[in-house]
């Protein structure tokens, strides 16, 4: 089984542009949010949390911050496990303190799970379907499958995860990764 990531260039409506970007800046304040919270619990309580303290407070986030039940449950837990990894690399002096990050500078957010995302490709063109956003034309082509499979999704393939949304400068740009199995032909 190997592992290939093709990246696809998004061409949203308006409309779906203003709503990535306003899903891009709670995504950041999220990420912001759980370093001030690790970062005061530390200062305060002398108690350091953990990715799953912060994952059980987020049904009860959701609930009084309205705006981020549509962004769903596992982007808002990808986006601790990110803030734990980076604490994790911190302690073990791999990297530097986490940052805070502004929203131009928030790289993009990751799907885990398939409930909230599909992707509709032959490996040329298609288009991305989004949970409480709708479908989002992308272009571009997969090297592996123009030149292995005739332009046609491997088979015995699935797409895995994550499957990665960032902005790079005015595009939007959607990074899959899928899993296949190989003929030795």
């Amino acid at each position: 089984m190997i592992t290939r990531r093709v990246t696809f260039r998004l061409y949203p409506t308006k409309a779906q542009t203003a709503k990535l970007f306003e899903w891009r800046r709670l995504h950041a304040y999220v990420y912001n949010s759980a370093i001030t919270d690790r970062k005061e619990n530390y200062q305060r309580l002398g108690k350091s949390i953990n990715y799953y303290d912060q994952q059980n407070c987020l049904p009860a986030f959701k609930q009084t911050w309205g705006e981020y039940k549509e962004l769903g449950s596992h982007a808002l837990q990808a986006i601790l496990k990110r803030v734990d990894m980076a604490f994790q690399r911190f302690f073990k002096k791999l990297g530097g303190y986490p940052r805070f990050k502004s929203i131009r500078r928030y790289s993009g957010w990751t799907y885990p799970d398939h409930q909230s995302w599909k992707v509709h490709t032959s490996g040329d063109n298609g288009y991305l379907e989004l949970t409480n956003l709708g479908s989002i034309q992308m272009r571009g082509k997969a090297r592996t499958w123009a030149r292995r499979f005739g332009g046609k999704l491997p088979p015995e393939s699935s797409l895995g995860t994550p499957t990665y949304l960032y902005p790079c400068l005015s595009q939007w740009q959607v990074v899959c990764i899928y899993h296949c199995r190989l003929s030795a032909s």
